[in-house]
């Protein structure tokens, strides 16, 4: 009997380690579904390549024409095609690493984050210098922000600022796509990083204003967008945001003056000569407001004609 229990044992053994007579090659998950292939499977691979190389010139060459044809599908939102190009990349180098980020970020939509993560550590091991990396990991979040998947391009981003902490652009992102979905903590952190490595960088100052605007914060708000404007002293949207914060101040005069500026520096855009029209009636400078009214009506924005009348145009 005890030997009988051991044999048993035995086959249980060998059942759990090999793999099920059942599995097979599946080109719509990750590497084939990473099961044994056949020798007949090797030799169809060993011929595909053959003809890829013949095709495109080079190994080389024809692996990157289908991560382009696999970032192409995915973009384009042709899920299962844009795999398959992943496989087939992978088939032609399994040591790069742009194929593992495709088949994370893919995997990772399906929710299967633990599975998404082991892939995409697969290719962080792989032999392709940081800046490859970082540019695969940047057309993936493209594709990614595209399909308006918000979870899996923010974590995209935060892999690339793992791997190189001094990435202006990702932090830049990161502060962009926080501030859509109103988290507002997470977009000030990385808006404020990209500043301490860009601090001359004009459009990231005016966001974080922006978001500091949002929070009611109107004085940082406008230390923020009168840097931006100290950067570039042509900057309309930062003299029109630093006019509105003001407003919410009740600093009138000087409201007046920023959009003034943006007027005078687009003096053909209607909008413009609307927030002068509204900042000069702040100001108990009716006659003035009326001017810009009757230009905006002038140049066709009918609604002038109601503005005109509350505020008892002649």
């Amino acid at each position: 009997m005890k030997k009988l229990l051991q044999s048993i044992g035995l086959i249980c053994f060998l059942l759990i380690s090999l793999p099920c007579v059942g599995q097979t090659v599946d080109n719509k998950v990750p590497m084939y579904g990473e099961v044994p292939k056949s020798k007949k499977y090797q030799e169809m691979d060993e011929d595909f390549i053959k003809d890829l190389v013949k095709q495109f010139g080079s190994k080389e060459k024809a692996y990157e024409a289908h991560i382009k044809f696999a970032l192409s599908y995915f973009y384009h939102d042709s899920l299962a095609l844009s795999m398959k190009r992943f496989n087939q990349a992978w088939l032609l180098d399994p040591d790069a690493p742009e194929c593992y980020f495709g088949f994370g970020a893919l995997t990772e939509m399906k929710g299967n984050y633990t599975e998404a993560n082991r892939l995409y550590a697969l290719g962080f091991k792989k032999r392709a210098k940081k800046e490859r990396v970082e540019e695969a990991l940047l057309k993936i979040a493209d594709c990614q922000e595209h399909r308006n998947d918000f979870q899996g391009t923010v974590n995209t981003y935060h892999r690339i600022t793992e791997i190189n902490p001094a990435n202006i652009f990702a932090y830049k992102k990161l502060g962009y796509l926080y501030s859509g979905f109103d988290m507002k903590e997470e977009s000030l952190f990385n808006y404020s990083k990209a500043i301490a490595l860009d601090p001359v960088d004009k459009g990231t100052y005016n966001n974080r204003g922006y978001l500091y605007h949002k929070n009611k914060d109107y004085e940082k708000a406008i230390v923020d967008y009168s840097k931006a404007i100290e950067l570039d002293p042509k900057y309309i949207s930062a003299y029109v945001n630093r006019g509105l914060s003001k407003n919410e101040l009740e600093d009138f005069v000087g409201a007046k003056e920023d959009f003034q500026m943006s007027a005078d520096l687009d003096p053909k855009s209607p909008e413009l000569k609307r927030y002068l029209g509204y900042a000069k009636y702040n100001v108990k400078d009716i006659e003035g407001a009326c001017t810009e009214f009757s230009i905006l009506l002038k140049m066709g924005y009918v609604e002038a004609q109601e503005w005109m009348k509350e505020i008892n145009c002649k």
